[in-house]
C-alpha cells in the first residue's frame, strides 16, 4: 500500500495529496466516526479533486493496514461504514516507516536490521527539530 517515489518532495514521496489530507483529518477528529461522504466533502472543501471511489478504496486500505477501524451504520442508502482513527499522527508515521522498511528489505532480500543500520548512518549529524 505504501510506495516511495524519491523523485517527489516532502510527504508526497509517500502519500498522495488526498491521502495526506485524509490522514490529517482523521487525526484532527480523534475518535469521531466519519463516513466516506463526510471525508469526500472535506476534501472538496480543501479543493482536492478526487473521486469518492478513490476515497473509499483508501479508507478501506487504511482499515486493512490497521490504521482505521470502522463500525457499520444504516441510513437512507442502506448499510455503510463509519471509519474511526486508531492512532495519533506520530504513530501513523512510525507505522508507515515500518511498512516501508520491511518492503524495501523484502525487495532487496535483506534483513530489515541491516536497513536500520544504514538509516542510522544516513542520519548521523542530523539534528531533530523535537
Amino acid at each position: 500500500m505504501w510506495k516511495l517515489d524519491t523523485k517527489l518532495k516532502g510527504e508526497q514521496k509517500i502519500l498522495k495529496v488526498y491521502q495526506s489530507w485524509i490522514l490529517t483529518h482523521f487525526c484532527e477528529q480523534h475518535d469521531i466516526p466519519l463516513g466516506s461522504g463526510e471525508v469526500y466533502n472535506y476534501l472538496k472543501d480543501q479543493n482536492v479533486k478526487i473521486s469518492r471511489a478513490s476515497v473509499i478504496f483508501f479508507l478501506n486500505d487504511l482499515v486493512d493496514d490497521g490504521l482505521l477501524t470502522f463500525e457499520d451504520a444504516t441510513g437512507k442508502g442502506g448499510h455503510f461504514r463509519k471509519y474511526i482513527n486508531k492512532m495519533p499522527w506520530d504513530d501513523i508515521r512510525l507505522h508507515i516507516a515500518k511498512k516501508l522498511i520491511q518492503g524495501i528489505a523484502d525487495a532487496l532480500g535483506s534483513d530489515p536490521w541491516y536497513l536500520i543500520s544504514a538509516t542510522k548512518l544516513v542520519c548521523e549529524g542530523f539534528e531533530s527539530e523535537a
